[in-house]
């Protein structure tokens, strides 16, 4: 097994330096050599020979034969790169745990903090711009998830199409908590195939309401009357879009107006 690019790229990929692919191709091509005669074949410095072999031992990929001069041969290939990856494996599963448990604490911490915060900025509301993808899903995640009473939610046919997949989720299980959920699809949807899809993603939503209206003058989503996330434009689509979160009382209220609005125009779909 020669040093090519292709599998010095392979090794790589399981977490091998250039050095030590090149060194490990070089002894796989033999049952045996000297570290001098792996520095010819690998075209790396005796020095650096020395060092990767160290290396490449603790990873369980070649053994040492003693004599005169030491030979070094590699292990059985499939049986070492196996090993290698359930190593990787294991080592992957305690980092998360380890993660997930820092996390955890962390959160707790965070928590009993924003407890003992004052509620005068609560009071008078909050406005906050998201410009990122990730930071508006994980926005939209979090009022739905946190969601007591209704969760209302108007978007055309363009964004509606990111919406469900993004949202039927947590969608799903706020309306198992009993949470009332109101759609307002465009027009378009209701004679397009995408009517499908929203029958696909919400019909595990119990309880559920659609009604399809003219073109949406806005896309939000309005969290028990106490929060909202708009859209700062109604072209393009939903994650691409710059997005507003307030809970600040007087523009979700008027948001909150407009949806009723619309709702009480629109054709009504059941979705049971």
């Amino acid at each position: 097994m020669f040093p090519s690019d292709e599998n010095i790229r392979a090794l790589s990929d399981l977490g091998l330096s250039p050095n030590q692919s090149k060194v490990y191709l070089a002894v796989l091509q033999t049952d045996g050599l000297p570290a001098h005669d792996i520095s010819k074949i690998a075209r790396v410095s005796r020095e650096d020979v020395y060092r990767v072999i160290l290396r490449l031992e603790k990873m369980g990929l070649i053994e040492k034969v003693l004599g005169h001069p030491t030979r070094v041969r590699p292990l059985p290939v499939e049986v070492a790169l196996t090993n290698m990856i359930k190593v990787e494996r294991n080592s992957f599963v305690e980092r998360m745990a380890a993660l997930e448990m820092s996390t955890s604490e962390f959160i707790k911490r965070s928590m009993k903090k924003e407890v003992q915060k004052t509620g005068t900025q609560e009071e008078a509301g909050n406005f906050v711009l998201l410009t990122e993808k990730n930071a508006i899903v994980n926005k939209g995640t979090m009022m739905i998830s946190d969601a007591k009473n209704r969760v209302d939610a108007i978007y055309s046919e363009t964004q509606l199409l990111q919406f469900l997949p993004i949202f039927a989720d947590p969608l799903e299980k706020a309306c198992k908590k009993g949470v009332t959920a109101r759609l307002i699809a465009d027009k378009k949807v209701q004679e397009s195939a995408t009517k499908r899809v929203v029958r696909e993603y919400l019909s595990d939503c119990e309880g559920m309401q659609v009604k399809y209206a003219e073109r949406p003058t806005s896309h939000s989503i309005i969290v028990d009357r106490t929060e909202a996330l708009s859209a700062t434009s109604v072209e393009g689509f939903f994650s691409e879009i710059p997005h507003l979160w307030t809970n600040n009382k007087g523009l979700v209220e008027l948001l909150q107006i407009n949806f009723e609005s619309i709702w009480e125009i629109a054709k009504h779909e059941d979705m049971n």
